[in-house]
């Protein structure tokens, strides 16, 4: 029963008592496996149903961040021109000739942002009380450089500020700051300079982009668990339990409709394709999506074979339809699907 019927082999010399001393494993949950896909295609959905506090204690700043803080703000809260909208997607492209000795990030939004530099997650954020201030060295890259970023408001004032301050090896600094060069659009519109709503220490938001008021989190929340959301029927034909059901145990066999669901239901299907659209935009290559895939699905390396066999697969990971299948293929192992 500890073992939910996993085959457990124990060995001892004669005239000793038999020991095990290798790992415990058996099945997931559907919670838990919902849980684990949610957390490496990153597809976690934004809200849940249950009331939490999901809010991460807020972390101090470490010292890389605070070693170079802007001495004058200069960035405008800007939003999307035209009617104001809950969302708005905004960008700027810039250019390196030599990577900075630092570079600081530091932004928020009303009410909530995520924002990406050259594809990878910079700073998140959904309390715009706290900016983030963020050491961003390590995304940059010589030649041409993209921001993104994609603003919600959830009622009243509506939007974003955010400035990036470089540091060269000579000294140089200089001042990335939203403002009207910057490109805003509502959600599928057309890009266009955005509207610059006010300065810095204008109404109603006054003097947030403060060093003394920045973390390293800006209010960011934990992700959603499967726990915390409504029953579906992928979870349901999993093994989870209706709320008005008492139950002391689940199933522990594989059924022909898990089965069905796990190869072929549209719900798995669209967390995985999904999934490879966000891993994408990582822009990690080939070898090291499936190096990185295997750390955080099967928490251990890739055989050469196994490397070799999904790398052709992947190829240069640009393309999403091969990202997804290599999802597929990793999580139908029943080595993903078995806690050890």
């Amino acid at each position: 029963e500890a073992y939910q019927s996993e085959t457990v082999i124990l060995e001892a010399e004669p005239g000793e008592d038999y020991v095990y001393t290798g790992p415990i494993a058996k099945r997931m949950t559907a919670e838990q496996l919902i849980d684990s896909i949610w957390q490496v295609t990153k597809t976690n959905p934004g809200n849940g149903a249950a009331n939490v506090n999901r809010i991460l204690k807020a972390q101090p700043l470490n010292e890389s961040e605070k070693a170079f803080t802007p001495e004058k703000i200069e960035a405008k809260w800007i939003w999307h021109q035209g009617e104001t909208g809950t969302k708005s997607q905004i960008r700027h492209r810039f250019e390196v000739k030599e990577l900075p000795e630092k570079a600081s990030l530091m932004a928020t939004c009303d009410n909530a942002f995520t924002l990406r530099i050259n594809g990878k997650e910079a700073a998140k954020s959904n309390e715009w009380t706290q900016p983030v201030l963020r050491d961003i060295s390590s995304l940059l890259k010589t030649g041409e450089n993209l921001i993104e970023v994609d603003a919600e408001m959830f009622g009243g004032s509506a939007g974003f500020i955010g400035q990036i301050d470089l540091l060269s090896k000579d000294g140089k600094h200089t001042v990335l700051a939203s403002g009207s060069t910057w490109e805003a659009r509502p959600p599928k519109g057309d890009w266009s300079a955005p509207k610059e709503i006010a300065a810095h220490g204008g109404k109603p938001w006054g003097d947030v982009l403060n060093p003394h008021r920045a973390t390293s989190t800006g209010g960011q929340t934990a992700p959603v668990r499967a726990a915390l959301v409504k029953n579906d029927f992928l979870m349901r034909s999993l093994g989870r339990p209706h709320r008005d059901q008492v139950v002391t145990s689940r199933p522990r066999e594989l059924t022909t409709l898990q089965a069905i669901d796990l190869a072929n239901g549209d719900i798995l299907a669209g967390y995985l394709g999904t999934g490879a659209q966000n891993l994408v935009k990582e822009n990690k290559s080939g070898g090291e999506f499936v190096d990185w895939l295997f750390q955080h699905a099967l928490s251990r390396k890739p055989t050469t074979e196994e490397r070799s066999a999904l790398a052709e697969i992947v190829g240069d990971g640009t393309n999403p339809v091969a990202v997804e299948d290599s999802l597929w293929m990793v999580m139908m192992l029943p080595e993903f699907q078995i806690i050890r």
